[in-house]
């Protein structure tokens, strides 16, 4: 799993895809020379925000740590090349991010966009991601795994809540804040909305997310075919619980597979019919692996929903009478005033896809 996760293709988009990078590389030397530039500093003479360092890059772009040049503080900023694959998935991820206002989530800023990118502002959480921090530590006392589990499961409550269901919950799409000089336990933010959709209006159909980490049901999906997704997050959450308990996916492949084709069908069958077991080499206790039971369950209409997991009694142990506020204490109370209007952001879009349309039919 890659400590950034900015790849939003799908076995769908392939075909899409390719086409986009067959239209840009007919493009004039010239543009190339400057999206060759872009590359090395996508910020380049903004007015507002300057490249501090690179904090991940995938197939379509890169992450960045900048600085508000205005608002006199750091933030992260996902720099994405456009084509039909990113703006595909971009839209929905900007505004359905634009939503969401809560601790446990990563805040939105604002979208804008430049010659070669379309560049999203988001707040900047100063610790590494919790796949980061897991590979340091190995595995994670039931305590620390705990912890972390509650603030996923609220700040995924409050996401399903205002009607957006995530659709790639992982380790590495959580960032971890910590405080190093304050008595203040780490606090997870939920930082990646690439493959989110809003829900109300429509089940989710598509294929998309992390096989080790994509629910049976994703999985077994037919094209056009509806599965909840909010029950798929859930899945996803129960093997986040399982990997920070025992450091290891609680799916993998048949180690007697010899081919990658071997490998992937073992996956696959084990993740299709729910084959799991606890390492007995780590001890955990009966009622966390209780919960898993309940969680990693191949039938969504069996698996544990959101509120059967907030009265587990392992969920509400040591669970800080903060945190239970935080359940609803958020909703409903959002202030999007100082945020970037809606209009604004589907302006930005749109410029973002003539601009692209522009460089990958440019032949001069």
């Amino acid at each position: 799993m890659e400590s950034m996760n900015i790849d939003h293709e799908t076995d769908d988009d392939v075909e899409a895809a390719e086409a986009a990078a067959t239209l840009g590389a007919l493009a004039s030397g010239t543009a190339a020379e400057e999206a060759a530039a872009a590359d090395d500093d996508p910020l380049q003479g903004h007015e507002r925000y300057s490249k501090v360092e690179e904090l991940g890059r995938g197939k379509f772009g890169v992450v960045l740590l900048a600085h508000d040049n205005q608002g006199q503080q750091q933030v992260a900023i996902k720099c994405l090349k456009p084509n039909t694959v990113t703006l595909r998935y971009i839209s929905a991820e900007v505004l359905n991010h634009r939503k969401l206002q809560h601790p446990f989530v990563i805040g939105f800023k604002e979208v804008f966009t430049t010659p070669h990118y379309i560049c999203i502002v988001m707040e900047y959480a100063s610790g590494r991601s919790l796949y980061e921090h897991l590979c340091q530590s190995g595995h994670f006392s039931e305590t620390a795994a705990r912890w972390f589990f509650q603030q996923l499961i609220i700040g995924l409550d409050y996401c399903h809540q205002k009607g957006v269901v995530n659709r790639d919950v992982k380790l590495n799409n959580m960032l971890v804040q910590v405080f190093p000089n304050e008595p203040r336990p780490p606090v997870l933010k939920i930082a990646d909305f690439g493959y989110c959709k809003a829900y109300q209006t429509s089940d989710p159909k598509t294929k998309v997310g992390t096989l080790v980490c994509m629910a049976p049901e994703v999985i077994s999906s037919r094209s056009g075919t509806a599965y909840d997704g909010v029950k798929c997050d859930i899945w996803s959450c129960g093997v986040m619980l399982f990997w920070m308990l025992f450091g290891a996916t609680p799916f993998p492949p048949d180690p007697a597979a010899k081919t990658v084709e071997e490998r992937n069908k073992s996956l696959l069958l084990r993740i299709m019919e729910g084959q799991w077991q606890a390492p007995s080499s780590i001890p955990v206790s009966e009622p966390c692996l209780h919960l898993l039971r309940h969680i990693l369950v191949p039938d969504p209409a069996q698996r544990y929903s959101i509120a059967d997991i907030y009265a587990h009694q392992w969920f509400k142990e040591n669970l800080p009478a903060e945190a239970e506020a935080l359940k609803r204490e958020y909703l409903g109370k959002e202030d999007y005033s100082k945020l970037q209007s809606e209009e604004t952001i589907k302006q930005e879009l749109e410029k973002a896809m003539q601009q692209w349309a522009t460089n990958a039919y440019s032949y001069q």
